[in-house]
């Protein structure tokens, strides 16, 4: 943050010993902090759109093996090409990656 060489004494500021800046140095760090404030709202809105359509890990307990011995389980080909077995063969393949 920058600062002016304006001498600032918090006594002219009246009873308010808190006052540090002058006016233009408090509205500049207003500014520079909205700014800050900007770029990291853009920054959150992309790891969120990044992490979005990312694959989940599989729950726990549920190895790489034991993913493919229930994809062979619950493959369409056993089941005459059932609905539900494409949906969870479908969902075990994702699982996978």
């Amino acid at each position: 943050m920058t600062r002016c060489a304006t001498a600032f004494c918090p006594n002219e500021a009246g009873p308010e010993p808190w006052r540090t800046l002058c006016r233009r140095c408090y509205l500049k760090k207003d500014d520079e902090l909205e700014a800050q404030r900007d770029k990291l709202l853009e920054e959150n809105a992309r790891l969120r759109f990044a992490l979005r359509d990312r694959p989940k890990p599989p729950p726990a307990g549920l190895t790489q093996e034991r993913i493919r011995t229930l994809i062979r389980l619950c493959h369409p080909d056993k089941h005459g090409g059932s609905e539900a077995a494409n949906e969870i063969t479908t969902w075990l393949l994702t699982m996978r990656k």
